[in-house]
């Protein structure tokens, strides 16, 4: 209460505290502030963490080119702030090009019930299903590798937003498990990640390396469309409706789309992309469908309007093998991506198709050792062979 007194002492005598727009203490003696007050003795939330972390070996460009590589070590740190609000954020520590961290996630929940859900912060775009399931956790995906055109350093697809979302599961219709979200956050494309991209220009890693980039001076901002890139910030929204019945246990179909503004070497246009998917994540078998298709449109000085259309795609099965080697889990992948030569947002990529085969390993419940080949062709160069031998982790 200094501040009153404060006040107090130095309005008129004639003044009284109610004159002055100050609330008086007998005010205040029936509300009691002490549950929002840091105090001694006060119960503190329950805080949960979490590490992935993952290292190997990449070979590329026909096994010419190899590298030793430390991974992101990603830390997920949660809490229960109360029975309806939590907290949950998640950060990384790169080692390439040069050390740093990222705030990857940092999100305040507010949970009335299993069928809505409140976000507000920095969070994953659920765009595709891979993206939204494993995150940045290594570890917890089959493969060493993601999908070239969904790997971080890759800004073929927008992959975080800064906003609110709303979600949850649909109470109608219980044995379909409707799930449901929402968001609208400020800027759409983010992470060129000039920074996890490797002095020559290469992105993703392992066999993927074998793609290369023309490095850009918007790839130092992490989130286009902010005050320092010089553009302004427009809303960008999205939405995902997807489906896990109870008579089919692991499996998820699903549907997303984002509308939201486009940068093309300053050209400011807009950008719809769609995508569904289709996953199986028993161990045996486990099979992953995904498709994306982006649409850009620019418009030009006299008024004219150009749209580029880019398809992407990949199909992943696994399977665990039973009895002895149970610790064993083979697994293929195919993916490919199409694009418009002419797309000004996407000039520094290019069209490719992998083809990659690999085995999964599981040395403890929390360890993992991982080893694959991949096959890549690509618009500027012939079919390349590559690979990746990597240990991951969680704890």
């Amino acid at each position: 209460m200094g501040r009153v007194e404060t006040d107090r002492e130095l309005a008129p005598k004639e003044s009284t505290e109610s004159d002055r727009g100050v609330a008086s203490e007998d005010e205040f003696k029936d509300v009691d502030l002490s549950k929002y007050l840091p105090q001694e003795g006060l119960v503190r939330p329950s805080i949960a963490v979490g590490v992935f972390a993952d290292f190997g070996f990449y070979f590329y460009d026909g096994f010419d080119t190899s590298e030793l590589r430390v991974g992101q070590v990603v830390f997920h740190t949660s809490a229960e702030l109360s029975e309806q609000f939590s907290a949950f954020a998640e950060l990384s520590l790169d080692s390439v090009p040069t050390p740093g961290a990222h705030v990857h996630r940092l999100l305040f929940r507010w949970e009335t019930s299993d069928a809505f859900r409140l976000a507000v912060g920095r969070s994953h775009l659920p765009l595709t299903w891979w993206n939204s399931t494993f995150h940045h956790g290594g570890w917890l995906q089959t493969t060493a590798t993601r999908p070239g055109f969904l790997d971080f350093s890759s800004s073929v697809l927008p992959t975080h937003a800064e906003g609110l979302a709303v979600g949850g599961r649909l109470p109608a219709f219980p044995q379909l498990g409707i799930r449901y979200e929402f968001g609208v956050s400020g800027g759409g494309a983010d992470h060129g990640h000039a920074d996890s991209a490797s002095d020559d220009g290469t992105i993703g890693l392992g066999v993927m390396s074998g793609m290369t980039r023309v490095p850009q001076a918007a790839d130092m901002e992490h989130d286009h469309g902010s005050e320092e890139s010089g553009s302004a910030v427009e809303a960008t929204v999205n939405g995902t409706l997807g489906v896990e019945p109870r008579a089919i246990p692991f499996l998820r179909l699903g549907i997303s789309g984002l509308l939201g503004p486009q940068d093309g070497q300053d050209q400011a246009g807009q950008t719809t992309i769609g995508s569904a998917h289709v996953a199986y994540t028993s161990e045996r078998p486990e099979v992953i469908l995904e498709g994306v298709h982006i649409a850009n449109e620019f418009e030009s000085d006299d008024a004219q309007s150009s749209l580029y259309q880019t398809w992407a795609a990949y199909g992943q099965v696994a399977y665990r093998l039973r009895g002895f080697h149970e610790r064993l889990k083979p697994y293929a992948r195919y993916e490919q991506l199409i694009k418009s030569d002419e797309d000004p947002s996407l000039a520094e990529f290019e069209g490719y198709s992998s083809a990659m085969v690999g085995m999964r390993v599981d040395l403890a419940p929390r360890l993992s050792m991982k080893v694959e080949a991949n096959r890549l062709v690509t618009a500027e160069q012939d079919a390349a062979w590559g690979g990746a031998f990597q240990w991951s982790g969680s704890w």
